[in-house]
């Protein structure tokens, strides 16, 4: 399905007055997301997350079991995957599978 310009031109405003105050976490940081994609009026709503796939002290299991539990209206999450780690890449894998989205590694 393609973006028309009036969505988005509503997804950079969205972007543009996300706030970001303290210290991002995965975790965090897809809660954040998941609840501003909950907001939107749509019949489809999509997670683009970018990352490496650090989880920063978090542990992989508790993540992926809390992003679970927040994302109650299915929003797909597709990841793409910048120099992941070994256990970056395989925690990013899973968080694509479970919710539904498809997972990608840039090429070095």
């Amino acid at each position: 399905m393609a973006a028309e310009p009036p969505a988005k031109a509503e997804g950079l405003r969205t972007l543009e007055n996300a706030p970001v105050t303290g210290p991002c976490t995965v975790r965090r940081d897809l809660h954040e997301a998941l609840k501003l994609a909950n907001q939107i009026e749509a019949t489809q709503r999509t997670v683009i997350y970018v990352s490496q796939g650090d989880l920063a002290g978090d542990a992989a299991e508790a993540v992926l079991e809390s992003v679970h539990s927040a994302n109650k209206k299915r929003v797909r999450i597709h990841v793409i995957a910048v120099d992941p780690t070994q256990a970056g890449e395989s925690f990013l894998k899973r968080l694509a599978d479970q919710n539904g989205g498809t997972y990608y590694r840039l090429a070095e």
